[in-house]
């Protein structure tokens, strides 16, 4: 739990964090435009990028949502993979509006991505994580380091 000057505000969890459908591709679309809009880059709107999302999200996108809002995004886009004939996944924009930031939506997000099973499809996938680990536990704002399997 996170204290403000309103009083004590609750920390968020993976539990706060949902996979997003078409259904929200209004709201997806405006996080996505405010988020270019808070950093001076350019944005094709709101409207395009909703409609633009529901053609990701049939195809090689999935969107997560963390809070009531939503008031925080993550997405991930999947491609084929190099290595394997499984897909790999990178995340491709991580937002949080910033009167909701410090409360642990961005890692909430984080931390669902690694836990969700949700993939375009329903094709396997896979990721830095099932590839190797770091030697150590690295702290969340550090680059995370990865070590390669072995191949066999």
């Amino acid at each position: 739990e996170y204290r403000s000057s309103d009083g004590p505000v609750r920390k968020m969890s993976v539990a706060d964090v949902r996979l997003g459908t078409e259904a929200d591709a209004a709201a997806i679309g405006e996080l996505l435009d405010t988020f270019n809009r808070e950093f001076d880059e350019p944005t094709p709107g709101p409207v395009w990028l909703a409609d633009r999302i529901v053609q990701l999200l049939a195809q090689d996108t999935v969107v997560l949502l963390a809070g009531s809002g939503p008031d925080g995004l993550a997405v991930f886009r999947f491609r084929a993979s190099i290595w394997t004939q499984a897909l790999e996944c990178y995340l491709a924009e991580l937002y949080v509006v910033p009167e909701k930031r410090g409360r642990g939506l961005g890692r909430a997000l984080n931390a669902g991505s690694r836990g969700r099973r949700a993939r375009p499809g329903g094709r396997p996938h896979s990721s830095r994580y099932e590839r190797g680990r770091p030697r150590r536990p690295v702290p969340l704002r550090e680059p995370r380091i990865h070590q390669p399997r072995a191949w066999a």
